[in-house]
């Protein structure tokens, strides 16, 4: 995969989910839980187009809640 697939494809950041996830892997979610700690968030807020990201940041059990917001009804429908 090119680092700029996504922003060619007209995405902000240069990635896609799926792009994001398959460089990243599991450290997206990790990172994502520890800062939420750190902060002491009352909720992780997750924008997603395929639902991935929320599932990776789920796999780590955080305390607080998690949100995630899609546009895409397939991916409500998960």
């Amino acid at each position: 995969h090119s680092l700029t697939t996504g922003r060619q494809a007209g995405r902000p950041g240069g990635l896609t989910e799926e792009e994001a996830v398959a460089v990243g892997g599991g450290w997206v979610g990790g990172a994502a839980v520890k800062t939420a700690f750190d902060v002491d968030a009352k909720m992780i807020v997750v924008l997603t187009e395929t639902g991935t990201t929320p599932r990776l940041i789920a796999k780590y059990r955080p305390s607080m809640p998690i949100l995630a917001l899609t546009a895409i009804p397939e991916t409500v429908r998960r």
